[in-house]
């Protein structure tokens, strides 16, 4: 049967295998039937908007919704569209956006959510995963008067707005503390900027808050013991550290408003390299049989964010904290929690509103440890931003993925895995053998001794140049791809040795990956394979081992009547 949707900008959108597949049309089949079912005119549009791969994760996450808030179905996914946006605007759980922000119910006055956030100041939301109703233009004066009448009267005059009333009576104390107010709608309609986000907006923030995303807006109130009425803690301003009993301080952490429960608990490590370690038995045995030692085995938490402390208080408050040390610390005091009341830590927190210094801070407290240079190197703020810029450069069309390795993660390599093919996730040590191999010419050395080599750059101050680093992105993503494909295993053999000389010539050179592959081959043929078995070297590979296969390269390209690129 064939079926239509009408799409925005005069596009029409069509099947005749059930939604199996979509087509766009401008003009429509007459023999076609218009969908009518809003959950499936939604998905499909979804899949459009977004192509397969990322339309799918979002439908799942409407569709995790509906369920989790038993929220009716054939609505096209509009109250869980409401949920997943707030959740995704203010990167907090969908319990904690349901729970607190979300006007439920038909009669909300056309406020949809309203979100009081630090600035002390209420966001009032309409949310259309859509188009706004026509009739709805002057919804912006509506929300406006409905809301500032309950802050002055403590009532709401207007028809319809019995549900929001009961949302303000609930949330009372928020809404009348915050004097300033601001309306966003959500929509598909082009509004004012100042006033209107697209919802392709709110889905490509989720997918950058999930892969690229590294501060955590979060404030954290830490407690500190006290010593006869007094602060028992040692500090000079920037610096402070204090004893406290570690149920204490997973209670701390468990108090902020993004956390809530440890499955979240991965916001505070966006600059840990040492990753989720898992269960240490000797932390747990010293949980469960020497809790008073605890103190003395353990090295204790470190924390860096934009610290305040009033001399004389009982609180440090952190914003956007960062645990550099002691994740496994914490995760193994989590596998005991809330039986640890006899085991005590040491928390130093250090002041970081520098993000250089920041990322120096994590960098440092992990450079002792058996940390591999490739991740220290994922720590680099200028590495981090032309991850970003290559994301958003490449999120809508030839998908590219620089994969920095970073411990702050949750369902980071599942969506990695499903939004991108393996050819189109770049790993970092790939790309640093490319990108700096063409710029200090020591191919040979970025191949054999990679370790070496990054320990040159861990600390490098330059800028990345992006334009320079999707083209590398690029080339390394073809050139995989490639080899992968070729059948002949002595043929594949022989260019995966090669598989960074092949890169260079394709990335310096400007050729076709077929011309590129004759460059080898040449290069193969003149120092290998016709040089007799008694004169020949151990193996290929050895051959790009050496900084000597730039000048082998430029003597074939020469040979060749290759030209190369302006």
């Amino acid at each position: 049967m064939e079926k239509f949707i009408r799409y925005k900008d005069h596009i029409i959108l069509y099947s005749n295998d059930n939604w199996k597949t979509i087509e766009s049309l401008k003009e429509l089949s007459k023999s076609a039937i218009e969908e009518k079912n809003p959950d499936i005119t939604t998905k499909v549009k979804l899949r459009y908007l977004l192509g397969e791969k990322r339309g799918k994760i979002i439908i799942e996450e409407l569709e995790k919704i509906r369920g989790q808030f038993n929220l009716q179905k054939n609505d096209g996914y509009g109250t869980a569209f409401e949920v997943f946006s707030i959740a995704v605007l203010h990167d907090i759980d969908y319990d904690l956006t349901m729970d607190n922000y979300i006007v439920n119910g038909n009669q909300d006055g056309k406020i949809d959510a309203i979100y009081w956030n630090n600035l002390e100041e209420n966001i009032l939301y309409q949310v259309k995963i859509d188009t706004l109703d026509p009739k709805e233009i002057n919804i912006v004066d509506v929300m406006s008067n409905n809301y500032r009448s309950y802050v002055k009267t403590g009532k709401i005059q207007s028809p319809e707005t019995d549900d929001l009333f009961r949302f303000c009576e609930k949330n009372k104390e928020h809404l009348t503390k915050n004097k300033n107010m601001r309306i966003k709608i959500i929509s598909n309609n082009d509004l004012d900027d100042e006033i209107n986000i697209k919802p392709i907006e709110i889905f490509n923030l989720y997918f950058y808050n999930i892969l690229i995303r590294r501060q955590n807006n979060i404030e954290l109130s830490l407690s500190i013991p006290l010593k006869q009425n007094v602060a028992n803690i040692v500090g000079r301003k920037d610096i402070y550290a204090y004893f406290v009993d570690a149920k204490t301080f997973v209670e701390d952490l468990l108090k902020c408003e993004k956390i809530g429960n440890s499955e979240n608990l991965y916001k505070f490590f966006y600059d840990n390299v040492r990753g989720k370690l898992g269960s240490n038995n000797s932390i747990q045995a010293t949980i469960d049989d020497e809790p008073n030692n605890f103190v003395k085995y353990n090295n204790g938490v470190t924390i860096t964010g934009e610290v305040e402390y009033l001399e004389g208080t009982v609180s440090i408050k952190v914003t956007n904290p960062v645990i550099n040390n002691g994740q496994q610390t914490i995760w193994n005091i989590m596998n005991r929690y809330p039986n640890i009341e006899n085991v005590s830590l040491l928390v130093i927190v250090k002041d970081g509103k520098n993000v250089d210094v920041k990322s120096k801070i994590s960098k440092y407290t992990n450079s002792q440890r058996n940390i591999k240079p490739i991740d220290l190197l994922s720590l680099d703020e200028k590495l981090r931003c032309l991850q970003e810029n290559i994301f958003k450069l490449t999120l809508d069309n030839d998908a590219l993925f620089l994969d920095i390795n970073f411990s702050g993660a949750r369902n980071y390599h599942s969506i990695l895995k499903r939004m991108y093919s393996k050819y189109q996730v770049i790993a970092l040590d790939d790309f640093c053998k490319l990108y700096f191999g063409v710029s200090d010419l020591e191919l040979g050395s970025w191949k054999n001794t990679i370790s070496s080599q990054l320990n040159k750059i861990v600390d490098k101050s330059d800028e990345y140049d992006v334009e320079k680093a999707l083209l590398v992105c690029r080339t390394i993503s073809k050139v995989k791809e490639y080899i992968a494909n070729i059948n002949d295993k002595g043929k594949k053999n022989d260019l995966n040795s090669a598989e960074l000389a092949l890169m260079y010539i394709v990335y310096k050179y400007r050729v076709s990956l077929d011309r590129a592959v004759d460059v080898i081959n040449h290069i193969n043929n003149k120092y290998y394979y016709s040089i007799p078995d008694d004169e020949r070297i151990s193996k290929l590979i050895d051959l790009y081992k050496s900084n000597t296969i730039i000048k082998k390269i430029e003597e074939a390209i020469i040979e060749m009547k290759i030209e190369k690129a302006v």
